[in-house]
């Protein structure tokens, strides 16, 4: 074989093996998407807000979770920035209760077991709130022989055209938990500093008692002079938020996204 034929065949040789490579892959955008830039939706926000009022007088402070040991009237707040809203609907429910993507879509989908509800006329004007109380006394045991958790929203109305009907998502429950109070007397050991007393614990008059946490705008204060910032998270019950559900759930200028998180706004 000569030289010539040694070539040509090395060449034909070549080729085929340079044919029968697979292709090495390569990134196809979908449906003219390009890679990283998938938008989740965030998910739909009430423009209702409602709170319940914790203490009384100049202690008195507006939270979304609260706790009580007997069956009494509580005074709520409420405002919503719904154009077409005369009036309100509350109700309290048994079962809890998710609106406005604060659950999967399965749970959202669920109606809530409501045990009592009313009307609120008229709306609140703009920016402004309203109170109104709940009788718990009508449909919550005297003495509960274990915890119960009851949920309250407000949906806003209006009277007009079509005659009443809901305009707007319901606000974010208050969560209420209902006990009954401890009859047992705590006993805590003399102190002269809080290095004396236990963690969660602080000297008080002598003695060392519980450290109790109140909010202070999105500052947590607890009783024994220290103090925690909750930013971009506001504060509830003398603790920080760790989600959110609504913008309501963040300090100013901060928005909740649809992961749950504060974060700036876009």
């Amino acid at each position: 074989m000569t030289v010539k034929s040694q070539y040509i065949l090395a060449t034909l040789f070549s080729f085929l093996l340079f044919s029968l490579a697979p292709a090495p892959p390569h990134s196809v955008s979908s449906q003219g998407k390009k890679p990283g830039t998938d938008y989740k939706p965030a998910p739909p926000a009430t423009k209702t807000k409602l709170e319940a009022q914790e203490f009384s007088k100049e202690f008195a402070t507006w939270v979304k979770t609260l706790t009580i040991t007997s069956a009494d009237k509580l005074t709520f707040r409420w405002f919503t920035d719904e154009a077409e809203a005369n009036g309100g609907v509350w109700k309290v429910s048994d079962k809890p209760v998710y609106f406005g993507g604060s659950m999967a879509t399965e749970m959202a989908a669920q109606p809530p077991h409501v045990i009592s509800s009313g009307n609120l006329s008229p709306a609140p004007s703009k920016g402004k709130f309203l109170t109104f109380e709940i009788d718990f006394a009508n449909f919550a045991p005297k003495n509960p022989p274990a915890p119960r958790t009851y949920w309250v929203f407000v949906t806003p109305s209006s009277s007009s055209g079509r005659g009443p009907h809901a305009t707007g998502l319901p606000s974010v429950p208050v969560k209420i938990t209902y006990r009954r109070p401890s009859l047992e007397t705590a006993q805590f050991p003399e102190c002269f500093n809080n290095p004396d007393c236990s963690t969660g614990y602080y000297c008080g008059q002598g003695q060392c008692q519980v450290v109790g946490y109140v909010c202070d705008g999105h500052v947590v204060k607890g009783s024994d002079g220290s103090s925690y910032e909750c930013s971009p998270y506001i504060c509830q019950a003398g603790q920080c938020q760790k989600t959110c559900n609504s913008i309501d759930d963040c300090v100013s200028p901060y928005v909740c996204n649809s992961n749950y998180k504060c974060v700036s706004a876009p």
